[in-house]
């Protein structure tokens, strides 16, 4: 399967972060989605709708969590097994 540019770029940062927070009360600010959008330089709508799509496909898993220097809890996103997988399905091709 061939992603967006963006979903790909989504998947690569969540890789790149680490898993240790997926067990944690709390994670840093680039896990929840307008962190993601202020990584890629978007608008929080249109991360949200590209996360829609890798969760539907279960290339990521959301969790509630504390965010870092963030006052309620929010939706972290973590990548999967299986968003791993494609992934390096893509970087071999």
């Amino acid at each position: 399967m061939r992603l967006n540019s963006r979903a790909e770029e989504i998947l690569e940062h969540l890789n790149n972060c680490s898993n240790y927070y997926y067990d944690k009360w709390d994670c840093p600010f680039n896990m929840c989605q307008q962190g993601l959008a202020d990584m890629l330089g978007v608008v929080r709508s249109n991360v949200a709708r590209y996360l829609l799509d890798l969760e539907a496909e279960g290339y990521i898993e959301v969790k509630i969590k504390h965010i870092l220097a963030q006052p309620r809890k929010r939706k972290a996103y973590f990548i999967t097994s299986s968003g791993r997988e494609l992934l390096a399905t893509m970087k071999a091709s």
